[in-house]
């Protein structure tokens, strides 16, 4: 992935690309969602919005 597109973080081993074009609050929080059997795991993030 480009570097100067994306923000990347890493949570449990796992790293979550955000796009720089968003406009991203002091604190971001990334949060893994409890996993279903069988699923692949999902995240949820907040302090992140769209650039007007």
């Amino acid at each position: 992935m480009e570097d100067y597109l994306y923000n990347k973080f890493e949570v449990d081993g796992v790293k979550v690309f955000i796009a720089k074009e968003l406009k991203m609050d002091d604190e971001v929080a990334i949060i893994q969602h409890p996993q279903l059997p069988f699923a692949k795991p999902t995240f949820g993030v907040l302090g992140v919005r769209i650039q007007h």
